[in-house]
Parts: structure tokens; C-alpha cells; sequence
């Protein structure tokens, strides 16, 4: 578990980034409605899906304790 911390945090960081943007490309979809800013928001959506099965991938044991023990 000690060598999956680096690449955890390094990754979660990544993960919380995308999901800040995520929130704003979401407000601006509301109060601006287009197929742009609609592609956008999924391309960041599916940037998040992948780093999250990154992390299930790369970092098996702290995904387990996070997810199920919390």
C-alpha cells in the first residue's frame, strides 16, 4: 500500500481539479446552453471516468479501503 500513495494523491489531485472545472463548465452550460460547451462538459466528464478507473487500476488496495471502509 505504501508504494500506491504517490501515485494515489498525485491522481485524486488530478480527479479534484477536473471536478472543480467540471462544476463550472456545468454552470456556464446552464446559463449558455450549446453544442460546444455541451462537448466540453463530456470530454471533462469522461476525463474524470478514466482517472478514476486509473486509480482502481494503479492504486488496487487504497482504492478498496477509500471506497468500502469509509
Amino acid at each position: 500500500m505504501k508504494d500506491e500513495v504517490i501515485a494515489y494523491y498525485l491522481i485524486a489531485n488530478e480527479i479534484t481539479n477536473l471536478q472543480d472545472v467540471y462544476t463550472l463548465c456545468s454552470g456556464l452550460l446552464l446559463s449558455n446552453p450549446s453544442k460546444n460547451n455541451l462537448q466540453t462538459c463530456n470530454l471533462i466528464s469522461n476525463k474524470i471516468e478514466q482517472k478514476t478507473v486509473q486509480i482502481k487500476e494503479s492504486c488496487p488496495h487504497i482504492y478498496f479501503y477509500t471506497k468500502y471502509i469509509k
